[in-house]
């Protein structure tokens, strides 16, 4: 299927399945992202919680700084912190937040799942 004919079907949709198709892909995206290996086989960070707003997703990551002499280069992650991710003009931007989230930021209780498309 090319894109043009993927953008019409969806155009279509009602807004109930747009709904479940944007958090869908979001979920798609982040797992993606949290997959995305640097130097080898190494991870860079792990996620340990997401959590989606109207316009951000927040992420607990453990991460690597990079540093050459660093207990992150073995294996022992920093963190947890959070980060805020969003998508500005078609391209993915993130902020470090820290180790507590905004206020106004309420988190679900269980950790989300990838969601599947029914």
């Amino acid at each position: 299927m090319k894109l043009r004919d993927l953008k019409e079907t969806i155009r279509a949709m009602p807004l109930k399945e747009l709904a479940k198709l944007d958090t869908w892909l979001h979920t798609l995206l982040e797992d993606r992202e949290s997959k995305k290996r640097v130097r080898g086989t190494i991870k860079q960070h792990e996620i340990l919680r997401a959590h989606r707003t109207s316009r951000k997703t927040y992420r607990l990551e453990r991460v690597r700084c990079g540093k050459e002499v660093c207990k992150c280069r073995e294996g022992s992650l920093h963190g947890p912190y959070w980060y805020a991710y969003w998508v500005k003009n078609g391209k993915m931007k993130s902020q470090y937040i820290g180790k507590k989230l905004p206020k106004g930021v309420q988190l679900r209780r269980a950790k989300p799942e990838t969601p599947k498309m029914t």
